[in-house]
């Protein structure tokens, strides 16, 4: 996933957590139960794969946990992962539907952004009235700058 198509990671704690019969809040707590601790490494390796974002942002992401937490959950589910069929299939099960979460996100998106041309400004504030402006400049150099003050 690149550029607008990467995964935010909030929506990666909501399908592991869902996938993994947890809560997001589990995720952040100081919880180290085996039935939590497990589930936040795995969201914590597809936040790393598939949002990009540094381990430092991914360890506040999940209760404020150092960087290094993050680091050890990346290694050990990326071995676990190479050695466990069963875990490489939850796993991607979790990719599948973090993927079909950002697709509907950026769909709505190009909604939007189709929608636009009907966007109108709020009306002024105050009583205050726009008014059109004299010149329009495209693009600005030094002597265009200094013809505006002028």
């Amino acid at each position: 996933m690149t550029g607008l198509g990467k995964a935010k990671i909030y929506e990666v704690q909501t399908v592991v957590a869902a996938v993994c019969s947890v809560s997001v809040a589990d995720f952040k707590s100081p919880s180290r139960r085996r039935d939590v601790a497990i589930p936040r490494q795995y969201a914590m390796y597809l936040a790393r794969e598939l949002t990009g974002q540094s381990f430092p942002q991914i360890g506040r992401m999940f209760g404020d946990r150092h960087h290094t937490t993050a680091m050890f959950a990346v290694t050990k589910i990326g071995e676990m992962e190479a050695a466990d069929e069963k875990l490489a299939a939850a796993l991607n099960e979790c990719r599948a539907r973090i993927a079909a979460l950002v697709s509907e996100r950026i769909g709505k998106m190009v909604t939007m952004q189709a929608t636009s041309s009907d966007w109108m400004p709020p009306p002024p504030k105050h009583g205050m009235a726009l008014s059109k402006p004299s010149m329009v400049i495209a693009s600005i150099d030094g002597a265009a700058w200094l013809a505006c003050a002028a």
